[in-house]
């Protein structure tokens, strides 16, 4: 019996290579090739966005099961037809009901098959929602076992001390998983190998120390909370969304070879974008973010789970997504998810959201506690320094023709200066290290990797660009006082936008109401 089924919007990763059919296991595919081409299209999509795009991997032998498809024995897949958006209109109270109901029933499924559950819980809003909802049901006499509560991440953090609270008020059992530069480590040299690389190995966190778990356990994850209950993406809006664009970002890829790169990347955007044929920009955006994302970045990562019990993702079943999808973009926002919580699980409600240090319902906080839950800017620039220099090598990566040496040796000042996150920049410097160490192993094994520097005379290069570091940026990764100024400013500009955005959406598309 199959918890997942193709049409949710997260699937385990299914490998395909020589031998035309399907695998859950990467390592698996990877021995059957002697020789391994990198796909430059792949290494500018990571650059530019920080995963790969379409059913792409590192490597043109190998592809992934594309999103929302079906696998067939043959090696060939059927494309699934994504949930119609549409622009259904009801009462906050109305959606919250039933979000509350369908979550239930997404859990149940869950519940029929395993019974040691473990959750994912952070300060956010979506694992208190998850917790909440296998709490209830494990009241009702519904499953066998009380979830448990996992938390990574430094101790001193909000998502930690928040998380803890969240278990203790559900009166649950609580984990904490370290989080430290030896993690980073582990996670550099296990990336490549578990995962294939196509994002950076700063998404695994701490998920390598759960493989002492149960194997008939299930790790729950709420990865889509934001995307699906909020219609939020990295703390935008989805209607404030726009259409991605490949960017060389830093400039750490040779021109030719980006050029070269960007005519594929183009046509994998393109195709996402079209999926279903013409569409309002929201709705071809959240097929990006979905279909790429979402399920090749922090989503692939979690699928190392896998590999020790197994993971699921709430908010992906196409009852939960297909609802959340018919209604008007308008309305897909926190007032719903706030009433779930004040309605439903009001002691929850009452602990503070990490992300503001504020409850939804009366004035408790903790002063003293980090935003962030990880300090991995400050580990690069560090404690980490000389490993990550070792790996990082400017001229063996100009070696491969495909990355520029000189913007690589900036970057790695900045690095070294930065004491505060500020953009891709630690993502895209632990992936650079990742590769490397990768690309080293997998030749130690006897593998032949072939960097591809294909030329093209007929493609016009663009004009060469350098790398710089821009003032503002360099003092927003070193003053806290410049970093907050920036994020208050930015968040209250995509707050008018966003009134804006959605007065225009009422207008164009009138809402209809839901019956």
């Amino acid at each position: 019996m199959m918890l997942e089924s193709s049409r949710h919007l997260y699937q385990a990763p299914l490998y395909k290579s020589i031998n035309n059919l399907w695998t859950n296991s990467y390592s698996k595919v990877i021995e059957e090739c002697d020789t391994l081409t990198i796909d430059n299209v792949s290494i500018a999509s990571i650059i530019s966005f920080g995963q790969t795009s379409q059913n792409r991997t590192l490597f043109k032998e190998i592809k992934r099961l594309p999103w929302l498809a079906q696998a067939l024995e043959d090696g060939s897949y059927l494309l699934e037809k994504p949930p119609k958006h549409d622009f259904l209109f009801a009462s906050t109270n109305t959606l919250a009901n039933l979000l509350f109901q369908k979550l239930c029933a997404e859990a149940r499924e869950v519940i029929k098959l395993y019974r040691k559950i473990y959750i994912l819980t952070t300060g956010g809003l979506d694992s208190r929602i998850i917790v909440g909802i296998f709490r209830h049901l494990h009241k009702e006499g519904e499953t066998f076992e009380k979830p448990i509560c996992l938390t990574w991440g430094l101790e001193n953090s909000r998502d930690v001390y928040y998380g803890k609270q969240v278990a203790k008020v559900s009166d649950l059992e609580w984990y904490h998983m370290s989080l430290d530069p030896q993690s980073v480590i582990k996670n550099i040299e296990n990336c490549g190998h578990t995962l294939g690389l196509i994002h950076s190995p700063e998404m695994l966190h701490s998920m390598l120390s759960l493989s002492d778990l149960p194997k008939d356990s299930i790790v729950i994850a709420g990865s889509f909370g934001d995307s699906i209950g909020r219609g939020e993406f990295s703390n935008v809006h989805l209607l404030q969304l726009i259409q991605k664009t490949p960017t060389n970002t830093y400039n750490l890829i040779e021109n030719r070879a980006f050029d070269i790169a960007k005519i594929g990347l183009d046509k994998d955007l393109q195709e996402i974008h079209m999926r279903e044929g013409p569409n309002l920009q929201y709705v071809q955006c959240e097929y990006w973010m979905q279909g790429y994302r979402m399920r090749n970045g922090l989503c692939h990562a979690l699928s190392v789970i896998n590999s020790y019990s197994r993971v699921y993702q709430m908010f992906t079943a196409p009852e939960v997504y297909s609802f959340m999808w018919s209604l008007h973009p308008s309305i897909r926002g926190n007032e719903t998810y706030f009433q779930l919580l004040k309605e439903y699980f009001p002691s929850l409600a009452s602990i503070p959201w990490a992300r503001t240090n504020k409850p939804l319902v009366g004035k408790t906080s903790v002063n003293g506690l980090k935003e962030h839950y990880h300090d991995y800017t400050i580990w690069s620039g560090a404690d980490l320094n000389s490993y990550l220099d070792t790996l990082v090598d400017p001229e063996w990566f100009h070696s491969t023709g495909v990355f520029d040496a000189n913007s690589i040796r900036k970057l790695s000042t900045l690095v070294r200066v930065s004491k505060i996150r500020v953009g891709r920049l630690n993502d895209i410097w632990l992936w650079l290290a990742g590769f490397r160490y990768y690309i080293d192993s997998l030749e130690r094994k006897g593998k032949r990797v072939i960097f591809n520097n294909e030329s093209q005379s007929e493609i016009k290069i663009s004009s060469r660009k350098f790398f710089y570091i821009n003032p503002f940026v360099l003092l927003a990764s070193m003053s806290s006082i410049i970093n907050r100024s920036g994020k208050a400013l930015r968040t209250s500009n995509r707050n008018k936008s966003l009134v804006k955005a959605k007065k225009e959406m009422l207008e164009t598309c009138p809402p209809r109401l839901l019956k």
